[in-house]
């Protein structure tokens, strides 16, 4: 986890849907060219780790309950 890459980003686009996966885009604004952006990631997860990372961002005091996420992420194939 120490050798893993830190990026900055300011804002996230719209999220797609790609069947049982959610691709995020993720930005930061452009200083060259006002009111334009640059991707700094796009990150394909499942709906369900979706869901987790909401709660997480919600710090829901219980942690990622059964209400918040109804089972542990699948992998694309497992669906």
């Amino acid at each position: 986890m120490d050798n893993a890459l830190e990026l900055y980003c300011h804002g996230v686009e719209p999220i797609e849907k790609l069947g049982p996966m959610r691709r995020l885009i993720f930005t930061t604004p452009d200083t060259k060219y006002p009111g334009h952006r640059n991707v700094v990631v796009k990150l394909i997860v499942t709906a369900e780790l979706l869901a987790m990372f909401s709660c997480l961002a919600a710090n829901d005091p219980r942690g990622v309950s059964p209400s918040c996420w109804r089972s542990k992420p699948t992998s694309p194939t497992d669906t």
